[in-house]
């Protein structure tokens, strides 16, 4: 754990000085994500959430890239490819949040990466970034579509962030959709409190 911070701590130190030097899926030498890896985010056909590709290629790539390795050079390419695909849209909205991970996610990988993400695509629209929600009981990654449905149940809103949420326009982001429980959840969450709520994910995995 000691050796993946500190990795992590000399990547992150790369990053802010020397940004986007490489692709972050081939490792070519190239402003940010290269064409030809590129061609690959792709989205799904006749998939009911708001999303940018595929989980497949450099989406997948990315996300690894971002999730595994901890990479922020990946997490702001996830978050341009999420602003140029989709800018109209996140430009309704007057405030970005994520959908909660797992304590036992945030512990294994060392940080909040949907906390990141919806940092840096609130930093390339300009405007703010709460935390809104719980953390579910349980990690989605591993269960099947009921377990998803039925964890995803479990999140709740953090009770001194309601008044932040009457009145407005609340975009929730995520990384990838698998069932979409997770967003649906939220979506409830926020309608509920007397916000407007709405999705994207960058990456759609599809049910199981």
């Amino acid at each position: 754990m000691g050796k993946r911070l500190h990795v992590r701590i000399i990547e992150g130190i790369i990053d802010t000085l020397y940004p986007r030097l490489r692709c972050p899926v081939c490792g070519e030498y190239y402003d940010g994500l290269c064409p030809v890896c590129r061609l690959t985010i792709v989205p799904a056909d006749e998939a009911g959430i708001l999303h940018c590709s595929r989980y497949e290629g450099s989406a997948k790539a990315l996300i690894s890239a971002f999730k595994s390795r901890g990479s922020f050079n990946a997490a702001r390419e996830i978050a341009a490819i999420m602003h140029s695909s989709h800018g109209d849209y996140i430009r309704s909205f007057d405030m970005v949040t994520w959908a909660p991970s797992s304590k036992i996610s945030r512990k294994r990988l060392g940080f909040d990466h949907g906390e990141v993400l919806a940092r840096n695509v609130a930093r390339l629209q300009g405007i703010e970034c709460k935390r809104l929600f719980s953390a579910p009981a349980y990690e989605q990654k591993g269960l099947e579509r009921t377990g998803r449905q039925e964890n995803a149940l479990t999140i709740g809103l953090i009770k001194n962030k309601k008044p932040l949420i009457k009145g407005r326009k609340i975009l929730i982001v995520d990384d990838v959709a698998t069932t979409g429980s997770t967003l649906l959840i939220c979506t409830e969450r926020i309608n509920e409190a007397g916000g407007i709520a709405g999705a994207i994910a960058f990456a759609y995995q599809g049910t199981r």
